[in-house]
């Protein structure tokens, strides 16, 4: 019906049964979009390649919430479109780090019909071996890196977080011409991040 929207694809390999690219996803009244899903994630204005998130691995089971359609902000004269979504899941037991968990955030923001750029968040933590207490989880939460507490360091770090920005810009709508860029930093030192990408 008008509220439900689903996808339902299974592949069988000679040892395995696969739903990838799987979902079934629930529409609200109020523009919102609740997801159980098994789907790659494209964070990119790139259709060649991503930094953060694409569907070069196996997507992996997750619950995701954003809006359906663009909303608009409104400040003064400013009109101002946004789409956002959030998402939590788990990767596989056949990592190096077996079952570690996987949260995102992603805005978009168009102030411009041609221009339109992204903040986007990607954090991994916990895993088989790995701390998943509250404390670990509010430190990715808020950006702080958990070496040095906790007697956790470089070989038993819980958690990896990736940051970013991108931008896309059309020259001419209608021939689709553009150009655009993507730049994502790695966890924190001194409340930035300590590499670039």
């Amino acid at each position: 019906n008008n509220k439900i929207a689903y996808n339902f694809k299974v592949t069988k390999t000679n040892n395995d049964v696969r739903f990838d690219d799987s979902y079934i996803s629930f529409f609200t009244n109020n523009n919102k979009v609740i997801s159980l899903n098994r789907a790659s994630k494209w964070w990119s204005p790139s259709e060649n390649g991503s930094l953060i998130l694409s569907n070069e691995a196996r997507p992996f089971i997750n619950i995701s919430y954003g809006n359906n359609i663009s909303n608009e902000l409104s400040i003064k004269d400013l009109k101002l479109l946004y789409d956002y979504s959030f998402f939590i899941g788990q990767l596989e037991k056949n990592r190096e780090i077996g079952k570690a968990k996987l949260l995102g955030a992603h805005v978009t923001l168009y102030p411009h019909e041609n221009f339109s750029f992204s903040l986007f968040r990607v954090a991994q933590f916990g895993g088989v071996n790995r701390d998943e207490s509250l404390s670990t989880i509010l430190n990715i939460l808020i950006g702080r890196e958990n070496i040095g507490s906790n007697n956790i360091n470089s070989k038993n770090d819980p958690g990896n977080q990736l940051a970013g920005i991108d931008f896309v810009y059309f020259f001419n709508s209608h021939n689709g011409s553009r150009i655009y860029g993507q730049f994502v930093g790695e966890d924190e030192a001194g409340y930035l991040p300590s590499r670039f990408i």
